[in-house]
C-alpha cells in the first residue's frame, strides 16, 4: 500500500483547520477509552472496526464517499479527516488508517495527528468526557 501522501499533522495544524471546519477528527481508540476522555468535536471509530469489510463500507459512506459499483467510490465529497489514538507509540490510528486506504478512501484525504491524545493532553488542551 502507498503511505507516502498521508500527511502528518502538529496539534497547532490539527487545530487551525477544527476551528475552521476543514476537518472531522477521528478518535480510533476504543469506544470505552473515547467516553472516558477525548478531543472536543471527534467522532469515535474503533481501530477494531478495521477488519470487517462492511462496517468499513458502511464508515466510507458517513465520510462522503459515494459507491458506484463494487469496489468503486464517487471521492469528490470525500471529508479530510485526521485521525489520532494515544500518541506515536500506539499502532490503532495506524491500523483504521490502513484499512480505510484498502477500502479505497483517498490518501490525500487523510492526516495523522501522531501525538495523539496524550500529546494533546500534556499541552493543556481541551478536553471532554463523552459520557
Amino acid at each position: 500500500m502507498e503511505y507516502r501522501n498521508i500527511i502528518n499533522r502538529t496539534q497547532n495544524s490539527v487545530f487551525y483547520d477544527f476551528l475552521l471546519k476543514k476537518i472531522l477528527l477521528i478518535d480510533a481508540r476504543p469506544k470505552k477509552i473515547y467516553n472516558k476522555e477525548t478531543i472536543p468535536s471527534s467522532i469515535n471509530i474503533p481501530f477494531s472496526l478495521a477488519e470487517d469489510i462492511d462496517i468499513m463500507n458502511s464508515i466510507m459512506e458517513v465520510l462522503g464517499m459515494q459507491r458506484l459499483s463494487e469496489g468503486k467510490w464517487n471521492e469528490s465529497k470525500a471529508l479530510d479527516v485526521v485521525i489520532y489514538c494515544n500518541g506515536a507509540w500506539c499502532g490503532k490510528s495506524q491500523t483504521l488508517i490502513k484499512s480505510l486506504l484498502k477500502v479505497g478512501y483517498p490518501a490525500e484525504k487523510i492526516h495523522y495527528y501522531r501525538g495523539g491524545f496524550q500529546m494533546w493532553k500534556s499541552l493543556g488542551l481541551t478536553t471532554i468526557k463523552t459520557k
